[in-house]
Formats: C-alpha cells, structure tokens, sequence
C-alpha cells in the first residue's frame, strides 16, 4: 500500500494502478492521508481482504477506482 502521510481526512483510494486511480491519488493528496492500493495489496473479491484494509486504513472515506 501507497501512504501518504498528511494531517486530515484518511482516504483509502482502491485501484491505484488504473488512470482514475492514479489521477484520484494524484489529485486528492492535499485533502489528507490518502492510501492507495492495487491488485496486490487488496483482493477486492476476498472479503477478508478488504476487512483487513479497511481495518488497517480506518479511513473516513473509500473510493473504489477499480
């Protein structure tokens, strides 16, 4: 996973890879600690997966640009 560390809102950015994702991370860093991930950090079609990033992040906001 992709941090970037900043004061404010955590954001979790899903797809980071992909040109909305990486315009997304690009484009809202200044809004505060965004986190990005991509295939290999999160399988979006594991449950558990996603639990333990979300567990993990405990963002205020998820996008999913995957």
């Amino acid at each position: 996973m992709k941090v970037r560390p900043r004061g404010g809102l955590r954001i979790l950015v899903m797809g980071r890879d992909g040109q909305v994702g990486r315009e997304l991370v690009r484009s809202r860093a200044g809004l505060g600690n965004v986190t990005a991930t991509g295939r290999e950090d999160l399988d979006l079609t594991s449950d558990a997966s996603i639990r333990r990033g979300v567990l993990d992040v405990r963002p205020a906001l998820i996008v999913n640009a995957a």
